[in-house]
């Protein structure tokens, strides 16, 4: 069935359109030039969603083809090939040195598109490709900064060897190397990720694989460039004698250090890794070295340890690495004593441990690692000094109670040649006041109680002000709880109380928020605030007040903001401009009426007694029993009306989002929609609920999903079967108001 614009819309469009035509046209002089339709944005919402009337995406294919059917997976395939050709953008640009336009091609246009591709990837079960998605675009971002900061470390390198700064030379040619190793990492894992997407989806990304290996080789190659100029290749020797040692039981490692063509690095001080130690020492004149190695953290089953030279940033050489055999013969224990005489602290006051470790029979070693656990929560960590002290803080979790509580320091090493060890003892945790505020706002602008609600705000905190997030804060009406709301990291909170919970009759409902402080070492607070809910008239009052603002939108304060803004002084051919504005308002209400058959009278003229006798039983009523439309039928008509307008300015997009928005409000009543939903999970709903209109919904559905993920937008004639569709489902509803708009055909 078609339907004609609401004539009350009409009205309303016409006049506003023409008293400011007229205005503008008689006070061109007073107010300056005109602004064109075009030079005004406008931004079209639906609420629950984001659907806005504007979408700059590029598509890759025919919205026609991809989505005239509803093919989900078409859809998919279409915003995965997007985010290819954007990763494809702006890795090229990565290898042109162009970093911002890189960075932009996967920033705010990269995130529009990947968030509609996650709308659609529950439906076509690619959520890992989503998740695989977005890491692609971390990846990139970092890759693309890796590399502008190796282009900046590059040019500062040339700089330096033109200047003749051999050991600041040095030091970048080291940068670069690092840098290359990063980028390295990066691209590899981007590669991987890009195949990974590619048998997933068939999407081609071959080209923007090539543009991130070309990178990779290129930075390679400018790496390896500087530091065959500027430092010279090693090459070490390790031998310990014996093979089989302990920490209790060391043993020696000797080897040479020379220069790729034998030339030794003769007493000169150098940098020994052995396995995780770390030795400075110096070469005599052949360039041999001599040191003592105990293992502290080389594992149990090794059966040789690792030796590397280790040049600094300003050597003129490279590092070299080798291995020697080797193996643990015991392992060695560690022992921990806490030199406190007593620790308290609590949420407030971090506990403040000092100990110190040992291992064997009192030797002591630097880079121990040492846990801090209050009654089995890890609170600290440290590592010992080379004197084997260690001092550890912890915070103490709101959640531990108070009084006195288990306290463990612990070596956490089990499967090395130093093993750990654990000790405890006690501490007292002391109480804490916490204080509490609650803000209560009444909202709702439905005269009915039942859809006003109070919104609560407030702050759980400490007596200075901290914070104290996570903790459950029970909510009251009187006396009676009504619920529980957890505070946030920042120590806030907000709820709602819905009305249905405030006594009836009472205009002055006390709410309070309560901690209770059980089973922590949190005092206990709470705070009470007072609702001033409106009383009947009160409410009888606003709600003749919202009936009139809604019976006419040009009321007579419009009328005068209007007047307003020609200037505040109104001359005579201003008023030939109004005088000429109201003539065009008559002369297009005729073409309309003439255009449209649209009678007045027809408003005026009583249903014939056949109508009116023509409704059975069976007939769904279209009003509720006092003879409104409901709720859901004049938000359903709204947006449908809306809809209307937005197609009548040929915004198509909108159009068609407005009327799935209808369509989901006039079936609110038969599907269940409790929980947010996706538009095909709302289909799945219709479908269990065995709606009568099932094949228009889907229509409907598969027309906004084009619409909103398949841009550019739909044509003219499909968004005008989109608002008939609605249209029908309404009037299967029985929900159609008396004065509902109709839709042309044109």
């Amino acid at each position: 069935m078609s339907r004609l614009p609401h004539p009350s819309s009409i009205l309303t469009l016409v006049m506003v359109v023409a008293l400011a035509g007229g205005l503008m046209t008689g006070s061109a002089g007073a107010v300056g030039p005109s602004t064109s339709a075009q030079d005004i944005e406008v931004t079209n919402t639906v609420a629950g969603g984001n659907l806005t009337g504007e979408n700059t995406t590029t598509p890759h294919e025919d919205p026609e083809t991809v989505a005239e059917d509803g093919d989900t997976e078409q859809i998919a395939s279409h915003l995965s090939g997007r985010l290819g050709t954007l990763l494809g953008g702006s890795t090229r640009n990565i290898s042109a040195a162009e970093y911002d336009q890189a960075r932009s091609l996967v920033g705010d246009e990269y995130d529009e598109v990947l968030s509609q591709y996650v709308t659609v990837a529950g439906e076509t079960e690619q959520e890992d490709t989503a998740e695989t998605f977005a890491t692609v675009q971390n990846d990139t971002a970092e890759l693309t900064a890796l590399r502008e900061e190796f282009e900046t470390t590059r040019t500062e390198y040339e700089e330096a060897v033109a200047e003749g700064d051999t050991q600041r030379a040095r030091q970048l040619a080291r940068e670069l190397a690092r840098l290359s190793t990063e980028i390295n990492v990066v691209t590899e894992r981007l590669d991987k990720n890009l195949k990974s997407i590619e048998n997933a989806t068939g999407t081609d990304l071959e080209s923007v694989r090539r543009n991130i290996e070309s990178v990779r080789l290129t930075t390679a190659e400018i790496s390896r460039t500087a530091l065959q100029v500027e430092l010279t290749a090693t090459t070490i020797t390790a031998t310990a004698a014996p093979s089989t040692f302990s920490f209790q039981n060391a043993t020696q490692l000797t080897g040479t250090l020379r220069t790729t063509n034998g030339t030794p690095i003769s007493n000169k001080p150098v940098t020994i890794q052995v396995g995780e130690r770390s030795y400075n020492i110096k070469t005599d004149a052949e360039g041999s070295y001599t040191l003592t190695y105990r293992p502290v953290f080389l594992p149990v089953n090794a059966t040789s340890v690792p030796v590397e030279f280790r040049p600094t940033d300003t050597s003129p050489y490279l590092a070299a690495n080798t291995t020697t055999p080797a193996q643990i013969t015991a392992q060695t224990t560690t022992t921990v004593t806490v030199a406190n005489d007593s620790i308290t602290g609590n949420y407030q006051t971090p506990l403040r441990v000092s100990s110190i470790v040992t291992v064997g029979t009192n030797a002591t070693v630097s880079g121990l690692p040492v846990r801090l656990l209050l009654d089995g929560q890890q609170i600290g960590t440290g590592e010992t000094q080379p004197d084997g002290q260690v001092t550890l803080t912890g915070t103490v979790p709101a959640d531990v109670a108070g009084g006195a509580a288990n306290l463990q320091l612990q070596v956490p090493l089990s499967e090395t040649a130093v093993t750990g060890s654990n000790t405890t003892t006690t501490a007292e945790i002391t109480p804490v006041e916490t204080q509490l505020t609650v803000n209560a706002t009444v909202t709702g602008t439905d005269t009915e109680d039942i859809s006003r609600e109070a919104v609560l705000t407030g702050d759980f905190t400490l007596a200075d002000g901290s914070p104290v997030p996570g903790q459950s804060l029970d909510v009251f009406v009187g006396d009676r709880q009504i619920g529980t709301v957890t505070s946030t990291a920042d120590g806030s909170y907000q709820t709602t109380v819905a009305a249905t919970e405030f006594d009836e009759g009472s205009d002055a409902p006390t709410i309070r928020t309560a901690f209770t402080g059980s089973e922590t070492h949190l005092a206990a607070s709470e705070a009470t605030t007072t609702l001033d809910l409106p009383t009947a008239s009160q409410r009888d009052t606003e709600g003749s007040t919202e009936d009139t603002s809604e019976t006419s939108l040009l009321g007579s304060s419009s009328i005068s903001q209007i007047v307003q803004t020609a200037g505040s002084e109104v001359s005579l051919q201003e008023l030939a401009g109004i005088g000429g504005g109201l003539l065009l308002v008559g002369i297009i209400l005729i073409l309309v009426a003439r255009r449209f058959g649209w009678d007045p009278r027809d408003r005026l003229t009583p249903p014939s007694s056949a109508s009116s006798t023509a409704a059975t039983d069976d007939t769904p009523p279209t009003t509720d029993p006092s003879g409104e439309p409901s709720a859901q039928t004049t938000r359903s008509q709204q947006l449908l009306d809306e809809a209307a307008t937005a197609l009548a300015a040929e915004n198509t997009t909108v159009a068609v989002q407005l009327a799935y928005g209808s369509l989901r409000a006039a079936l609110q009543t038969q599907v269940d929609t409790s929980e947010p939903t996706t538009h095909w999970e709302f289909y799945d709903r219709c479908q269990d609920a065995d709606i009568e209109s099932l094949a228009e919904t889907k229509a409907v559905i598969t027309a906004y999903e084009m619409a909103t993920f398949a841009q550019p937008t739909v044509s003219t004639e499909r968004a005008r079967e989109v608002l008939e569709q609605v249209a029908a489902v309404i009037d299967q509803g029985g929900s159609t108001p008396a004065d509902s708009q109709l839709l042309s055909d044109d």
